[in-house]
């Protein structure tokens, strides 16, 4: 009988010691080291910033009528480059205190009414949010963080590709 209660009184003292070790709060990591992803689209323009790299694609319309909403034919052009070691921290640090985190999911008109798309997305590590604001003169701007990553991204476009 002794040697079944020491036998259990292990068993539960074991199972005590895993229950510890497993539950034990995983390691901090700095952010700045983890991968970010940035994408931006507009109708006229995709920024991307990834694997500290920079792709733009610009895209331009033409009507022949100037009444018209459908373009008569749109060219793409596409430009890509590497961003220096502190152009990629400036873009980390920024993205990691704007504030975009607090930003809700959409902005702007509903879905069913007329509008022009503008996106967002921020991937960092396994963490990924999508904001977009639906442009409609009828419902106001985007917030302020939208606007301040929208003008920090061409910033940073304009700097690195001139």
């Amino acid at each position: 009988m002794k040697k079944i209660i020491r036998v259990l009184a292990l068993f539960v003292l074991a199972t005590a010691l895993f229950a510890c070790a497993t539950t034990a709060p995983p390691p901090t990591v700095d952010s700045t080291s983890l991968p970010l992803s940035v994408y931006y689209h507009s109708s006229t323009d995709e920024i991307i910033f990834e694997n500290k790299q920079i792709k733009h694609t610009v895209t331009k319309y033409e009507y022949d009528d100037p009444r018209s909403s459908t373009p008569s034919r749109s060219s793409q052009s596409v430009i890509t480059d590497d961003l220096n070691v502190q152009q990629w921290e400036d873009l980390k640090n920024f993205i990691r205190n704007c504030g975009f985190e607090k930003l809700e999911n959409a902005y702007g008109a509903p879905e069913h009414e007329r509008y022009y798309p503008y996106t967002l997305i921020i991937s960092w590590g396994t963490e990924r949010k999508e904001v977009r604001y639906r442009s409609n003169p009828n419902y106001g701007e985007p917030p302020e963080i939208f606007k301040d990553i929208e003008k920090y991204l061409f910033k940073l476009s304009k700097e690195v590709l001139n």
